[in-house]
């Protein structure tokens, strides 16, 4: 049991560091485009097998509406995302994390709780 603690708290900061992106992930999905994104990718997604390819869907679709809506809201030009930049790359892991847990939990209540839900 004694040397658990030791590997334990070797362990303990990529813990951390993996729940911090968790918690990114979450919140930065856990708003009204994210939501409306990830609710939609759950209606579309057929079974637990089509959830990775969903999953990178609804990523792409997020930095392409993050892109266009200020051009479509006449607030702005349209600019690439920075796709050369290390937190552009970090952002984009964060959100894959952020729709993996919502578009399951929202599967997972279409099956469980919507009649006929899970085809």
């Amino acid at each position: 049991m004694e040397q658990a603690q030791p590997l334990l708290a070797q362990a303990q900061p990529y813990l951390d560091q993996g729940f911090q992106f968790l918690r990114e992930g979450f919140y930065s999905v856990n708003a009204v485009l994210g939501l409306l994104i990830a609710l939609v990718a759950a209606f579309i997604m057929s079974s637990w097998g089509r959830l990775w390819p969903i999953v990178l869907g609804a990523v792409v679709v997020d930095v392409l509406a993050r892109a266009l809506i200020p051009v479509v809201a006449g607030q702005g030009g349209f600019r690439l995302p920075p796709v050369v930049e290390v937190s552009f790359w970090r952002h984009v892991f964060v959100l894959l994390i952020g729709y993996v847990l919502v578009i399951s939990l929202f599967f997972f209540m279409r099956k469980k709780l919507l009649k006929g839900g899970g085809h």
